[in-house]
């Protein structure tokens, strides 16, 4: 077992110290044990005892200028014959291990695990991403409302749609596509978060494009998926499919990564329960998607545990009042909870 370094030194625990002045009757037992306790070299020691015996006030005394040594810089004085510096690099000057193997020309760190810096210059997709979140950021004023909905109804959908025939074109829909369906239905009720800010005017779009933040080699880019507003579940996730694919063979075009009136950005698979997503500026509202957690929920007079979905909403409260982005965060939860029944309507 290894001792700590700010362990207690123990006397019992290190060997008598032996040298020119260290032989029976040159040095008492107690100023053995105390140099040794110490890690002082006793054959350094002038003696002031009978015959120029080693006593213990003599060990004091030429460590009175010295710090505390902790238990393991000792043991390694003791077994390197390191020096010992008067004041070392622990708390209050305390003499670690580290202060006795610089002293014998040893770098306490082993060379696999010394860091290596690496120099990343920020250009390209990096630089034009920093530039924005710094933008985005400094001028607007951003608040997220954190809530959750439960996905009993949601999972057991995508249980049938994935088990469909083939034939159907069904059962590649995703939750992600599920959650995503019922944002655009959910955004139809509350215009206000479908919208820009341009400073001295908002626009509100009666069409949604939605953007859909994914993380590529290049970094994070952010496809528009547009017009889907009245489009059928299948016909909607089939639109997600062809954007994700034509950013995986990096054949997707320069207009399809702008013009989003509303975005989603999931993390779920990660993870992560909660977030603060950053606005895709000039947009008003981005819709942070979470992981699936078990919730306890009181049932029929019993408690049980059901799926939910968390979700996290950052808006921008210049555009903005706190009731309509709680309002769609509510409705938006209600939906997901209902997903049969939303579809049908």
């Amino acid at each position: 077992t290894s001792v700590p370094d700010d362990a207690p030194s123990k006397t019992e625990s290190f060997p008598v110290l032996t040298g020119k002045n260290s032989e029976p009757g040159s040095s008492s037992p107690r100023a053995r044990n105390l140099a040794s306790a110490q890690g002082v070299d006793i054959s350094s020691v002038s003696g002031t005892g009978p015959s120029g015996r080693i006593i213990e006030r003599d060990v004091i005394k030429i460590n009175s200028g010295n710090a505390p040594a902790s238990a393991v810089a000792i043991e390694k004085m003791l077994s390197s014959g390191g020096v010992r510096p008067a004041v070392g690099s622990g708390i209050g000057g305390r003499v670690l291990s580290s202060d006795i193997d610089s002293s014998i020309g040893i770098n306490s760190e082993p060379a696999a695990a010394k860091s290596i810096s690496t120099e990343i210059p920020v250009k390209g997709v990096r630089k034009i991403i920093s530039g924005l979140m710094l933008k985005s950021l400094t001028t607007t004023a951003q608040l997220t409302l954190n809530s959750s909905a439960n996905a009993e109804n949601l999972l057991a959908l995508r249980k049938r749609l994935k088990n469909s025939s083939k034939s159907l074109g069904l059962n590649r829909i995703s939750v992600n596509d599920l959650v995503m369906f019922a944002v655009v239905r959910t955004l139809k009720d509350y215009p206000e978060l479908n919208a820009h800010f341009l400073g001295d005017k908002i626009i509100q779009y009666g069409n949604v494009n939605l953007g859909i933040a994914v993380d590529t080699d290049r970094g994070l880019m952010v496809p528009v998926v547009k017009n889907v507003q009245n489009l059928s579940l299948k016909d909607f996730a089939s639109g997600n499919r062809a954007v994700y694919d034509r950013i995986s063979s990096n054949t997707i075009l320069p207009e399809e990564l702008s013009g989003a009136t509303f975005t989603v950005t999931n993390l779920g698979s990660l993870g992560i329960e909660s977030f603060t997503p950053v606005l895709n500026i000039p947009e008003v509202a981005i819709l942070g998607v979470n992981s699936i957690y078990l919730k306890p929920v009181m049932k029929n007079g019993e408690v049980v545990h059901e799926s939910f979905i968390g979700l996290s909403l950052t808006f921008n409260h210049q555009a903005l009042d706190g009731a309509p982005a709680a309002g769609f965060l509510h409705q938006l939860s209600k939906n997901i909870k209902d997903i049969d029944l939303m579809m049908a309507v």
